[in-house]
């Protein structure tokens, strides 16, 4: 089931590096971005990429059960942080947003996360 979600998560990931380039520079108000509009759309884009680098890659390992799948789904869920710290470091909240939003967002996604990898490693640990 982990495998399937992180298939589709790469499509996502890949998708959004397809988009980000189109809609951040023109798509969304200046005043919302924390750096120039090309710098912001630059870096989404190289992090989503990777994001989907790495799910792709955790996803085809998991689904084979090969060794190095705990490694590479942490990999995963390092992208993962990094481009939702990018996201949150880049893009501004509307200003009608609780206070914190972001940042319990973030650790609300770290938690998630952590979650994944205990489980991942406990399935790792028993194959062997």
């Amino acid at each position: 089931m982990i495998a399937y979600s992180l298939g589709f998560f790469a499509i996502g990931g890949f998708g959004n590096a397809m988009v980000i380039p189109q809609i951040v520079p023109h798509g969304i108000a200046p005043e919302m971005l924390r750096a120039p509009p090309v710098t912001a759309a630059t870096l989404l884009t190289v992090a989503a990429t990777v994001y989907g680098a790495t799910a792709l890659a955790a996803a085809t390992r998991l689904w084979r059960m090969k060794q190095s799948a705990p490694w590479v789904f942490l990999a995963w869920e390092l992208a993962t942080m990094v481009y939702c710290g990018l996201f949150a470091l880049l893009v501004r909240l509307p200003p009608d947003s609780p206070p914190g939003l972001g940042a319990g967002l973030l650790v609300l996604v770290a938690m998630l996360l952590v979650a994944g990898w205990i489980y991942v490693r406990r399935v790792f640990s028993q194959e062997r």
